[in-house]
């Protein structure tokens, strides 16, 4: 009988301690995504988002989070840190670096996802998202927006805004260390700014939509592949815009 609860005791104890950890390893996890804009859309938020999923198909996206279009799927995603340019409803061109001092553009159908070399080149200065080089000592991975201010992410993970000399932080998040958001992207009234935030154990990155005071927040999609984003809104314009 007392070797019975003897064992009954240790069971018991085995199973408390795993009840409990498995309680520290959920509220100890850090949970920084805004709220899913599919789920709360926000109709301030104007215009729409083309980005590439996991599976390689380009999405248009109501920035808002009002609803989506899943296109053409590709074998060939986008290149990773670099933009999407628009054409047109259908076609979008993008520049694959092939050499220290330029690269090769290429058309794609984003309807179909076919692909063509155009046969330009164009100079490393156009490619990429124009990243600048760090205005303060406690700032990187700045963007500029298109009227001039930089975004930027601080060493605590923070969203600082730039203009002239003066450093705004708009937005904190709760952070994993280490683990810190990207600037991926400017909307074409300057108004908004998408963050790439790769999660601890996730599949991948996810894309974050962060108005300029940071008082709006929402999360487009937790399906990103890496690739570039291009926005644009009516009778404002696109960025990135595109190259000459």
């Amino acid at each position: 009988m007392k070797t019975r609860l003897y064992v009954v005791g240790i069971l018991g104890g085995i199973g408390l301690l795993a009840i409990t950890l498995i309680a520290v390893m959920a509220f100890g996890r850090h949970h920084p995504s805004p709220p899913l804009l599919k789920e709360n859309p926000k109709p301030q938020i104007p215009g729409e988002i083309l980005y590439q999923d996991r599976d390689g198909c380009f999405v248009i996206a109501r920035a808002s989070g009002a609803g989506e279009e899943r296109l053409g799927c590709s074998f060939q995603k986008g290149p990773i840190g670099q933009e999407f340019w628009w054409v047109d409803d259908n076609t979008v061109r993008w520049a694959l670096q092939t050499s220290p001092t330029g690269g090769q553009v290429f058309e794609i159908d984003i309807r179909t996802g076919v692909q063509r070399e155009t046969g330009e080149a164009i100079d490393i200065p156009q490619l990429g998202s124009m990243r600048f080089p760090k205005p303060y000592p406690d700032l990187q991975d700045c963007l500029e927006g298109p009227d001039g201010t930089l975004a930027c992410i601080d060493n605590d993970g923070k969203l600082a805004m730039v203009e002239g000399e003066t450093v705004t932080r708009v937005a904190k998040f709760d952070l994993p260390k280490y683990n810190r958001p990207h600037i991926k992207g400017w909307a074409p009234d300057s108004q908004w700014v998408v963050l790439e935030y790769h999660p601890q154990r996730a599949d991948g990155p996810e894309l974050w939509i962060i108005s300029r005071d940071g008082a709006t927040r929402g999360t487009l999609t937790m399906e990103f592949s890496f690739s570039g984003i291009a926005w644009r809104i009516e009778g404002v314009g696109a960025w990135p815009s595109l190259p000459d």
